[in-house]
């Protein structure tokens, strides 16, 4: 495709589109503990690529009886590596993935899913 000048004549060409092909962390490993009253999250792993660096880590939430998360349960990366979730339904299966987000010079980049983790808030003694 060429472009033109308001006279008419073609325009030179433009400067090439130019991307770096970006690798993602590795998936962290995610385990629970769950309670009559929260569920909480471990995870450990999440290495970034040679020209990376660990910024956080999104956390994905949904009901056993949902399709999977679009966004994660978080506004922003979480630093460390555990997340208490308190805002549950009694009696409501709940599975969990973790996504590790590094920055690869300047691009912000997910890792593939943890391994998933079902609970549900246990019954109180």
């Amino acid at each position: 495709m060429v472009s033109f000048i308001k006279d008419g004549t073609a325009s030179h060409d433009s400067n090439k589109a130019r991307c770096k092909k970006a690798v993602p962390p590795t998936a962290p490993l995610l385990r629970a503990d769950i309670s009559p009253t929260d569920i909480l999250l471990h995870w450990g792993g999440g290495v970034p690529s040679a020209n990376g660096r660990i910024v956080g880590y999104n956390i994905y939430r949904r009901r056993a009886d949902e399709l999977p998360a679009l966004a994660p349960l978080n506004n922003s990366p979480i630093p460390g590596n555990e997340f208490e979730d308190l805002r549950l339904e009694r009696g409501v299966t709940y599975i969990y993935i973790v996504r590790a987000v590094a920055d690869l010079e300047g691009a912000m980049v997910e890792s593939e899913p943890s391994n998933e983790i079902k609970g549900t808030r246990s019954e109180p003694d």
